[in-house]
């Protein structure tokens, strides 16, 4: 009996796919869509004014993606050019829109919006990846192996198209530094004031910040939870506050300064809080969001 829901639901996720494709430009002003081979478990846009330029009336940016296979092999950071149109008065409105269609076929094919411009093979699943605030040319990944790779990609070249695939082995398989937890995790951030300070989470329940710019590679500080952390935050202002989300449906307020234990733990929802991102101008204000699929709650520290 498995097999024919199965079979079912593919049928029936297929036809809403469809309905979708064929409505999409009544619900989007616009819209891209690239197909790529595998799942992505984790996508980032590179800080504004540091990849992204302007060419042709056309905003370049581009964004990395992680993926998440089965096969060790088929695991790769994927990092993607999007040419966004900077004149809107180049989409047509409704009326014009049947008499353009070619048009605007011809011009995707020609030049298109989404492109793949440089991938690296990854070794684990890529649970996380984030790009680092001070300099985009590092990149941070955390996987379902209990491992770290930090990225230089300014030492990895922007032609992958054009070089051979012996090369592509030898340049794609080379973090410039490494580091071991105990478990894989979701948990990791960028400490937003200090350079090179990185935050993870891991499965146990267990929390690490390290130092790349360190001579020695080792945790310069450890806390232990006692849930699976589902996610790490950096305030953005503050360079000692961390938050932490967690499966036990908490989610934690940590000061590196402060060894003892934390400085809030709530439990503020009804499941597996998956989220916490810290205002970006206000030191007082963050923001949770819950399997709950109720509550997305702002919480203010000094009300606390």
């Amino acid at each position: 009996m498995a097999a024919p829901e199965h079979f079912d639901k593919s049928k029936i996720i297929e036809e809403e796919f469809s309905i979708w494709k064929k409505m999409h430009h009544f619900f989007y002003d616009l819209l891209f869509t690239f197909p790529i081979e595998t799942e992505i478990s984790s996508i980032e846009w590179f800080p504004i004014n540091s990849k992204n330029s302007t060419q042709n009336s056309k905003n370049i940016q581009e964004i990395v993606l992680g993926s998440k296979s089965k096969k060790l092999e088929d695991n790769f950071l994927y990092f993607l050019s999007i040419n966004i149109p900077i004149d809107e008065t180049q989409f047509d409105s409704q009326e014009n829109q049947k008499s353009t269609i070619q048009t605007k076929k011809q011009n995707l094919e020609d030049h298109p919006m989404i492109r793949i411009v440089d991938k690296i093979q990854h070794q684990g699943n890529v649970n996380k990846v984030r790009i680092m605030p001070q300099n985009s040319n590092i990149i941070s990944t955390i996987t379902n192996k209990g491992k770290i790779f930090i990225y230089d990609i300014s030492k990895i070249s922007n032609t992958y198209e054009n070089i051979n695939q012996k090369e592509k082995q030898i340049l794609n398989k080379n973090p410039i530094l490494e580091y071991n937890i105990s478990e894989g995790g979701n948990g990791l951030s960028w400490n937003y004031q200090k350079e090179g300070f990185l935050l993870t989470g891991n499965y146990k329940g267990e929390i690490d910040i390290f130092n790349i710019n360190a001579e020695k590679k080792e945790t310069i500080q450890n806390k232990k939870m006692d849930s699976e952390i589902k996610h790490v935050s950096w305030h953005k202002k503050r360079d000692s506050l961390f938050g932490v989300t967690s499966k036990n449906k908490k989610f934690t307020i940590f000061d590196t300064r402060e060894l003892t234990g934390p400085l809030y733990e709530i439990e503020g929802h009804e499941g597996e809080v998956n989220y916490l991102d810290f205002h970006p101008h206000s030191e007082f204000i963050f923001a949770t969001c819950s399997s709950d699929h109720v509550y997305i709650k702002i919480i203010f520290l000094n009300h606390i």
